[in-house]
């Protein structure tokens, strides 16, 4: 493997920190129900610091879901993910600034896979069919919108 194309940002860690998941029944007319998915993505607490040689940056993503029953208005389902990522790089290799930036990018979407497959198999297993499979996310569009209502910039 070529060593550009090799990266100095790595994972340390990541975990599920928080998980709140409620379910009503459905009631079924003719095996046909259709429930509306809300879907809401955020971040917070990047925290961001430094230690001999490298620099340290943890990251929260919050990922949530509302579904509704069409025909009647009824929340059927509510589920809140909150995962942390904590990630590292040699100083040497990158400055403080693309470091940040690359946990607000990248950190977000390696937690977004974890957060994802947790979601669906979570779902499964609740017995909701078919599971929950929740859309890609533009990270770039993700921290723009994040700027824009808190006012810290990358």
């Amino acid at each position: 493997m070529k060593d550009n194309i090799v990266s100095d940002f790595r994972v340390a860690s990541n975990k599920v920190i928080n998980f709140e998941f409620s379910q009503k029944e459905i009631k079924h007319d003719n095996n046909k129900t259709n429930v509306s998915i809300d879907f809401n993505v955020g971040f917070e607490n990047v925290i961001i610091s430094e230690e001999k040689d490298e620099f340290l940056g943890s990251i929260d993503l919050i990922i949530q879901l509302k579904g509704v029953e069409e025909n009647t208005a009824v929340e059927v389902f509510k589920i809140l993910v909150k995962l942390n990522g904590k990630f590292a790089a040699i100083k040497e290799t990158l400055s403080k600034n693309k470091f940040e930036e690359m946990v607000r990018l990248n950190g977000i979407v390696v937690m977004m896979h974890q957060g994802r497959s947790f979601i669906t198999s979570t779902t499964a297993l609740a017995g909701i069919y078919p599971p929950i499979i929740i859309p890609m996310v533009n990270v770039y569009e993700l921290n723009k919108a994040t700027i824009l209502n808190t006012g810290n910039e990358l």
